[in-house]
């Protein structure tokens, strides 16, 4: 048995309780894919020194496991997985072949880069978290369960 405070009240746990609250925790402890709906809303055309810009509404959704380090892109019924994931405090971008995506963390803006020879498809939007997981530490499940 194992005595906390737990706000103005005192609980007592058995072993048994706190393993399971432990590994609620570490299962959480591997974060989730996260699931982005993305609207993009300008496409930028350049090809050499020429760059057209034109308005668009369209969507695409965009899985991010930073566990794997995996970003894929799906856009209607094509999901390109890019491997070349690059991670910061700042953005999350990744590459593969023709395709390349690059996302701020803080603002959820994108860009979605395609390069057809030598012309170069830029299209820009905002994302939304649509990520169904939700992470909890130790403490909010201790508090949730035994209070």
């Amino acid at each position: 048995m194992v005595c906390l405070q737990l706000s103005s009240r005192t609980r007592c746990l058995s072993v048994a309780s706190i393993a399971v609250c432990l590994l609620a925790t570490l299962g959480s402890a591997f974060a989730a894919p996260k699931r982005l709906d993305c609207q993009l809303s300008v496409l930028e055309t350049k090809t050499g020194d020429k760059t057209d810009g034109v308005v668009e509404n369209r969507s695409i959704t965009v899985m991010i496991d930073l566990d794997v380090k995996t970003i894929t892109v799906i856009d209607g019924a094509d999901a390109r997985k890019l491997d070349n994931v690059g991670v910061s405090q700042v953005s999350i971008s990744g590459w593969v072949d023709d395709v390349s995506v690059g996302i701020d963390r803080s603002s959820q803006s994108v860009v979605l880069q395609t390069f057809r020879g030598n012309t170069v498809l830029l299209e820009y939007g905002k994302c939304h978290d649509i990520t169904e997981h939700h992470d909890h530490g130790l403490w909010e499940i201790l508090q949730r369960t035994f209070s």
